[in-house]
């Protein structure tokens, strides 16, 4: 399996950092938000996607990044994004291209179990696919007692909040919270609760 460059759109204003906005797909995992931006001295350079918050009782802001590659892979996604962005910029045409990766599948790493279980959110949890590592997803709680990932998400244009990342199909969607709750109450037996994760989770509330 590769990685397939899905989507690349430029941005009409020329007069800010951002060129271009591009979409990849691995495994059946959508990842839409992937910057191109050009630095002052004119290098273009990718920016992944990232969410803010405030730390807790502190005006502190926060950047956390959602997405991280080896130094490989990300290479070949900086040159393969890149390069598309300056074919199209060039010619105005985009052709799906793909990006060819060592390592495959697609598998949940981390469901690590807040302390305070009592809030809606009970577990952060990370995944691995294809070599692209994922993070802050949140294991919830629904009123009716069923437990489903939310990924991360932002406010789009028409102020409606998108996932930034996503299972494009119902069965990974169910694969990957299955596997995230098998390894939450595995750990919630064994008491192994992060707390680094419930300040951050704190932090946001406030």
């Amino acid at each position: 399996m590769s990685i397939k460059v899905k989507s690349l759109g430029l941005v009409k204003n020329e007069e800010i950092e951002i060129k271009a906005v591009a979409s990849i797909e691995a495994n059946g995992m959508k990842i839409d938000g992937i910057k191109i931006n050009e630095s002052e001295n004119g290098n273009y350079y990718l920016q992944f996607p990232e969410r803010k918050f405030k730390k807790k009782n502190t005006d502190e802001l926060i950047t956390t990044r959602l997405m991280y590659v080896d130094n490989d892979l990300f290479r070949k996604i900086s040159d393969t994004l890149i390069g598309k962005y300056q074919e199209k910029k060039e010619t105005g045409n985009f052709e799906i291209s793909e990006i060819e990766t060592e390592k495959q599948g697609i598998v949940v790493t981390q469901s690590n179990p807040l302390k305070d279980q009592s809030r809606k959110t009970k577990a952060m949890v990370s995944i691995d696919v294809n070599g692209i590592h994922l993070k802050d997803i949140r294991l919830n709680q629904s009123n009716d007692g069923n437990l489903y990932l939310q990924f991360p998400n932002r406010k789009n244009k028409d102020e409606e909040y998108v996932d930034m990342f996503y299972p494009t199909t119902s069965e990974l969607r169910k694969q990957l919270t299955e596997e995230a709750i098998n390894i939450y109450q595995e750990k919630l037996l064994a008491k192994e609760f992060d707390e680094s994760a419930q300040e951050q989770e704190e932090g946001e509330r406030e």
